[in-house]
């Protein structure tokens, strides 16, 4: 089964999804509607991101790469 490619982080209350054709990682604030088509990802560069994670305090992410079995860890993305 396949990890899921969005998660909700408490810690700021976006919804956080990955984009795995563009090697990227978006976020979106639910509370807000907007077209989010042209904000800039919250992480670029990576090679098909897979899922986003976050720690139990929300501060600190992860995300992973099926195609290359890694998982990074995201800084600085609050």
């Amino acid at each position: 089964m396949a990890p899921p490619p969005l998660h909700f982080n408490p810690a700021d209350g976006f919804i956080y999804a990955v984009q795995p054709e563009l090697g990227s990682l978006v976020a979106t604030d639910p509370m807000t509607p907007r077209n989010d088509r042209f904000v800039p990802p919250v992480a670029q560069g990576l090679r098909m991101p897979a899922c986003v994670r976050f720690g139990e305090e929300g501060s600190s992410m992860s995300t992973c790469s099926l195609a290359d079995g890694v998982v990074w860890k995201v800084n600085d993305y609050l």
